[in-house]
């Protein structure tokens, strides 16, 4: 049987040790430095545009146009004249077949004034598509798009020489949409897929 005085002393023990665990949990104060500089905070300002901006019709203008030449070509009596466009830096131009379907050379006509001579490398009447090749220099070749096929109602903006050389070496603009897409029956894209046309 424990007697009053060690009961006296357990309990004292017991409230000491109570007093020990309470001041050892207890953090340390803090203290502050008036003369600290505030952390800086990141800024929510956009440093860079959006990569899907879309371009105004007055921009696609500017940054298309360089590239894109008036072609005149003639073989005999026949005489022609129409679009292309630089799609390489080195002197591959695109244009239609029908342009330089007689031939083996045509005049291109830059948006700087000078006239270069090409040869015309490929021609494919089935598809109206015909590639011409500059010997020597370097040329603002076309920005090209997706190849994802567009969607009905998109917006479209052709830049050219719709009526040749008739109305001088200053490019035409227009702007449109897609309202169709049709298949060519008559006409084989290489894997004998019918090709599209957008309208």
């Amino acid at each position: 049987m424990i007697s009053k005085s060690h009961q006296f002393l357990l309990v004292m023990f017991l409230v000491l040790v109570l007093l020990v665990t309470s001041f050892g949990c207890q953090s340390p104060p803090t203290t502050t430095n008036p003369t600290s500089p505030p952390l800086p905070i990141a800024s929510t300002t956009p440093t860079s545009k959006p990569t899907n901006e879309v371009l105004s019709t007055g921009d696609i203008a500017k940054k298309v146009s360089p590239s894109v030449v008036l072609i005149a070509a003639s073989y005999g009596y026949w005489q022609s004249s129409g679009t292309g466009m630089f799609i390489t830096t080195d002197g591959y131009v695109l244009t239609n077949e029908h342009v330089v379907s007689q031939g083996y050379y045509a005049t291109l006509i830059l948006q700087d004034g000078r006239n270069v001579k090409a040869t015309i490398m490929y021609r494919d009447p089935s598809l109206d598509i015909a590639v011409l090749k500059v010997s020597q220099g370097t040329y603002p070749a076309i920005p090209l798009g997706s190849t994802k096929e567009p969607d009905l109602g998109e917006d479209v903006v052709t830049l050219g020489f719709p009526s040749g050389n008739s109305l001088g070496s200053s490019v035409s603009l227009s702007k449109g949409i897609i309202s169709a897409l049709r298949i060519i029956s008559n006409v084989k894209k290489p894997l004998n897929k019918p090709s599209r046309i957008f309208v």
